[in-house]
């Protein structure tokens, strides 16, 4: 039998990706340049660009260290192990923030914001991608005039040399500082040099690339979409990973497949529009408000505004339904860096929970291809939900993140017969009693934890 396609490559980028970006799992995406405060130059539909110029951005905020310094300090405090910033940007009229030389990008500030982040993430220990677009759409856009970008940059490949280019100057002004690159857009295959030379310029930096299945090249590490869809169609409402898919019969309702079991139907083969995800996947929601920030009076999503531990709840979905998956949850900043205050709650009880049960979050994966299946659980006629995680380090080491709390009082967690021997509480430390059918049944856990905490947590060893 053939060998598996691109194994030496997969080799290595497990090893990349293992350095930190696997075992972090979660980091937190900013959006912050002139379309910060509102307007875009994407879309002449909406309310003018709040800052037109990179020259009225600069006049407006705070000196570049104290806006890194408080990116980095809200990534450190949320528990995010990485952080992005959007280094040069399509909705902000494609201006790179720090005095680029490269007379293909108009659009300059004359500060270092860019230094200012990698330097600050670094020093408070969190470590910094940067976001490049995939495109050179909306580049003569009536709100930011004819010359955003000139016509040496204009097409898909001129627009991928430009980009390469800029690469050359932010390695000889930053060195080794970016830990990782985020490259947006439909990446056509005339994109294809701009990961091949990040990964000649940084040997050991991260390749996230949303659309990563049309690219499908060997220098991207980790594929990413943008789920942006109605959570009423989920089942739990924060299950994205789990129930947001397409189904060949063209039903798109989470609750049709996943009600009863957590597998899906058959004939699914396409997930938010786009392939069916890799096993090694970034999950990155515009959530729970839009990706840049529109003013202290924008609207956020109902259920975060009802449920403080919304946030939460999908990020433990995505880590821990399917397979070696990151959370990058967009958040946009206000001007000085800071985090809006009407989104701090979900921040902080991402905080909160990571605070007691870190490592079953750190240094694991979801249980795709291991004998413990998440999901929807019953018994008894009362039904519960949970991911399930599993660390790295020790592959006999479970946690199940139990995010509805049994309705019957009592939980089996599907091992498929194979019986734990130890079930424990993993706030308390206390060991919990239990039966064996399918799985451990809990007579009696946590689930208090469930409305206090955001999630009951059982560690399990095998």
């Amino acid at each position: 039998m053939n060998a598996p396609r691109l194994s030496a490559a997969n080799a290595a980028r497990l090893d990349r990706l293992s350095d930190w970006y696997l075992p972090g799992r979660f980091g937190l995406f900013y959006h912050w340049g002139p379309f910060t405060g509102g307007g875009s130059a994407a879309d002449d539909s909406r309310e003018p660009i709040a800052f037109p110029t990179p020259e009225a951005l600069e006049a407006a905020a705070p000196e570049p260290r104290i806006v890194a310094r408080n990116l980095a300090a809200a990534a450190k405090a949320a528990g995010a192990r990485y952080a992005i910033l959007t280094l040069c940007h399509t909705c902000a009229g494609h201006t790179v923030l720090y005095p680029t030389e490269r007379p293909e990008f108009l659009h300059r500030t004359r500060k270092d914001w860019v230094g200012a982040f990698l330097a600050e993430c670094r020093t408070a220990g969190v470590m910094p991608m940067l976001y490049l677009p995939g495109d050179a759409n909306n580049w003569n856009n009536p709100q930011t005039g004819p010359n955003v970008l000139p016509d040496v940059a204009r097409d898909p490949a001129r627009f991928a040399a430009a980009t390469v280019a800029l690469l050359d100057e932010i390695r000889a002004r930053y060195g080794d500082a970016p830990a990782g690159f985020w490259l947006d857009g439909g990446l056509p295959p005339s994109f294809r040099p701009v990961p091949a030379r990040i990964r000649a310029l940084w040997p050991r930096a991260v390749v996230v690339a949303n659309g990563a299945s049309e690219l499908d090249c060997d220098d991207a590490d980790m594929g990413t979409t943008e789920i942006v869809a109605n959570p009423r169609t989920f089942l739990p409402p924060y299950d994205r990973p789990g129930a947001y898919r397409f189904f060949a019969n063209g039903s798109s309702d989470g609750r049709t497949a996943f009600a009863s079991g957590g597998t899906a139907a058959p004939g699914v083969n396409r997930w938010n529009g786009h392939a069916t995800p890799q096993t090694d996947f970034n999950e990155d929601v515009p959530s729970p408000h839009h990706w840049w920030y529109h003013g202290e009076n924008e609207e956020i999503m109902p259920e975060c505004e009802a449920d403080r531990f919304f946030l939460l709840r999908t990020m433990l979905c995505s880590l821990g339904r399917r397979g070696r998956w990151n959370f990058a949850p967009g958040i946009g900043p206000r001007l000085d860096g800071t985090v809006p205050p009407r989104l701090r709650p979900q921040l902080d009880s991402i905080r909160d929970f990571l605070a007691w049960a870190g490592e079953a979050v750190y240094g694991t994966r979801g249980p795709a291809g291991t004998f413990l299946r998440a999901g929807w659980t019953e018994l008894r006629g009362g039904r519960a939900f949970y991911a399930a995680t599993n660390r790295l380090d020790d592959p006999n080491v479970f946690y199940a993140l139990f995010t509805e709390a049994p309705s019957g009082g009592r939980a089996l967690v599907d091992t498929a017969g194979r019986e734990p021997r130890r079930a424990t509480d993993l706030r308390t430390g206390a060991p919990l009693p239990f039966c064996m059918g399918a799985g451990p049944i809990l007579e009696d856990g946590p689930w208090g934890d469930v409305a206090a905490r955001g999630a009951a947590v059982v560690k399990l060893e095998f």
